[in-house]
């Protein structure tokens, strides 16, 4: 029998959720922040000119249309995730929000 689209999304939003929930367990288990950073446009963008279209990725492929860097559509977005996290985490230690180094306590 065909499943419809609606429950196929809820079980794997169900499933994603659940790991979700064991990583921000085990983090603050250690004594690790979690952050969530917002994925949208995240396969769209090169890392190398921040150039950001629709027509940069093709299924798998990504090509930057502006400077023609070409890399895996799904390795460009965890790029530019972690660049996120990172201008994240440099915010809040020029702040003083957190220290340059993490101790487990």
């Amino acid at each position: 029998p065909k499943v419809s689209k609606k429950r196929r999304h809820n079980h794997s939003s169900w499933a994603f959720r659940q790991l979700q929930t064991f990583i921000e367990y085990k983090a603050r288990e250690a004594g690790i922040i979690t952050h969530y950073v917002d994925p949208s446009y995240t396969s769209q963008t090169c890392i190398r000119c921040n150039h950001i279209s629709k027509n940069n990725r093709n299924r798998l492929s990504f090509r930057c249309e502006k400077c023609g860097y070409e890399n895996n559509a799904d390795l460009i977005g965890a790029m530019n995730i972690e660049h996120k996290t990172r201008d994240y985490r440099y915010i809040l230690e020029s702040q003083g929000c957190m220290s340059a180094t993490r101790t487990n306590a």
